[in-house]
C-alpha cells in the first residue's frame, strides 16, 4: 500500500454545542394552577406546558426521596413533568433551567423515570450538561466578571455537624479536576468560617464550588437583615 498525500481539509476548531447559542432552554415557575412549562427549542417557537401539581406532595415527594431509594425520584419525575414535555424536551446534548425560589428547591437533575432507571440509565444531569439559572427581582447591577481563571473550593467546612466525608472526597475529586484544567484552584477543606470568609472577598473566582451542609430557612422575605442580640 502506499501513502496519499492530499490537500487539508479546513483548518478549525471543532463546533461545540454549548457555543452555538441554541442551548434547549426550559422556564420552569410557580404557577397558581401548579407548575408552568416554557420550553425554548432551535425550532424558532416556545411551548408553553401547565402542570397542574400541589406542593404539599411535592413536599413529602422530596421529603421522601432524601432518605429513601430512587423510588420517590421516578415518582416525581411523572408527577411533575407534562406528557408533552417526556416526548422530546429532554433529547439535548446541553439544557439550561430556568427557575424561579420556589421551583429551585426541586432536585430536577437527579429526577428520572422509572424505566430508565430499571435499565440502568444514568440520572438527567449525568446524561447532559445542566445549567441552573435563577430569576430573582433582586439583581446586581452591571456585574463584572472575574479576571484569570481562578476556582474555590469549599468542602465540609468545621465547626458544622455531623461531618460529611461524601462532602470532603467530593472536594477534593472537583479541586484535583480543576487543577489539571490549568485553573489556578484554593481547596478549602474542613476549614473554620473564619478562613472560608476570608478566602471569599480576597480575590476573584469564576467558579466557587461548595460541598457542605444547607439551611433551609422559611422566612418569606430572606434578604431582610436581622439583628441578633449579643
Amino acid at each position: 500500500s502506499k501513502l496519499q498525500v492530499r490537500s487539508s481539509g479546513r483548518s478549525s476548531r471543532p463546533i461545540s454545542p454549548y457555543a452555538t447559542g441554541w442551548s434547549r432552554r426550559i422556564q420552569i415557575e410557580d404557577h397558581p394552577q401548579g407548575l408552568k412549562f416554557v420550553v425554548t427549542t432551535d425550532m424558532a417557537r416556545s411551548e408553553p406546558f401547565i402542570r397542574a401539581v400541589q406542593w404539599k406532595y411535592i413536599d413529602k415527594l422530596l421529603a421522601g426521596a432524601m432518605t429513601s431509594s430512587s423510588g420517590s425520584s421516578a415518582t416525581l419525575f411523572q408527577y411533575l413533568l407534562p406528557y408533552q414535555f417526556l416526548n422530546n424536551a429532554l433529547d439535548t446534548p446541553d439544557l439550561v433551567l430556568g427557575l424561579d425560589r420556589k421551583t429551585a428547591r426541586i432536585p430536577w437533575e437527579l429526577l428520572d423515570s422509572e424505566q430508565d432507571m430499571a435499565s440502568g440509565q444514568l440520572p438527567l444531569g449525568v446524561r447532559v450538561g445542566v445549567l441552573r439559572t435563577l430569576s430573582t427581582p433582586n439583581r446586581r447591577e452591571n456585574p463584572r466578571r472575574a479576571s484569570g481563571r481562578r476556582a474555590l473550593v469549599i468542602g465540609d467546612p468545621r465547626g458544622v455537624v455531623p461531618d460529611l466525608p461524601g462532602a470532603m472526597k467530593e472536594a477534593s475529586a472537583i479541586a484535583e479536576y480543576l487543577e489539571k484544567s490549568q485553573i489556578t484552584t484554593t481547596p478549602l477543606i474542613q476549614e473554620d468560617s473564619d478562613t472560608i470568609f476570608k478566602a471569599l472577598y480576597q480575590d476573584e473566582y469564576d467558579i466557587i464550588h461548595i460541598a457542605a451542609h444547607g439551611e433551609y430557612s422559611q422566612d418569606p422575605h430572606p434578604l431582610r437583615c436581622h439583628h441578633w442580640p449579643r
